[in-house]
């Protein structure tokens, strides 16, 4: 059970770090400096007040930007990099002693988790960012910040059912965002084109 609840606390984790990358590791520190969720006696650090302070620091600084357009949008062209190096270091930390190639694969396996939800986050952002010229951010960031955090404290407290959850919602999540993403592109696209019919029969 210890290493289903490990392996699961990893997974949820590592999707949280798909929609905000620091916020997940900023819990993971200060709820193992309070000794609710041990970590691997190699990332004992984690829980320290420096690790803490830059991971609090860190995590400010990514909700902050969220709310500004242009800064935003910048940040989220390397979010997925910094999503599977976070997702990975997460599920790497929180797994007990086990084989070191199986905590490897299992690590792998999280940042790839949580650069796919990342790289499909940013695609959507993007698309929401030009079909409203960037009102959606001032709604869509704080979303973001939400969901990040709510996927992180139900993974803390109920890791296994939060893991079976994701795997139900998360393909439909993905499929809808899909869906979405395609039509935001297709009405900015006939907008580009009837703005330059308008323009060019004014000329």
């Amino acid at each position: 059970m210890e290493y289903l609840i490990a392996i699961c606390l990893g997974l949820g984790l590592s999707v949280a770090c798909g929609i905000k990358a620091f916020l997940p590791a900023f819990a993971v520190s200060l709820v193992t400096y309070f000794g609710i969720v041990p970590v691997n006696s190699d990332f004992a650090w984690i829980a320290s007040p420096t690790a803490l302070t830059l991971l609090g620091v860190a995590t400010l600084s990514e909700t902050i930007c969220t709310c500004f357009p242009v800064v935003g949008n910048l940040q989220k062209s390397f979010s997925p990099l910094v999503a599977l190096i976070c997702g990975a270091f997460i599920t790497f930390s929180v797994l007990p002693e086990m084989n070191e190639a199986f905590s490897w694969t299992l690590s792998a396996i999280s940042g790839a988790t949580a650069l796919g939800v990342a790289t499909g986050d940013t695609a959507m952002r993007s698309a929401m960012t030009v079909s409203t010229g960037g009102a959606s951010e001032f709604v869509y960031g704080p979303a973001e910040v939400g969901a990040s955090l709510g996927v992180t404290l139900m993974t803390i407290f109920i890791p296994i059912l939060t893991v079976v959850g994701l795997i139900i919602v998360l393909p439909i999540l993905a499929f809808l965002a899909y869906k979405l993403i395609k039509k935001l592109r297709s009405k900015h696209k006939k907008f580009e084109i009837l703005n330059t019919q308008e323009n060019g029969t004014v000329i």
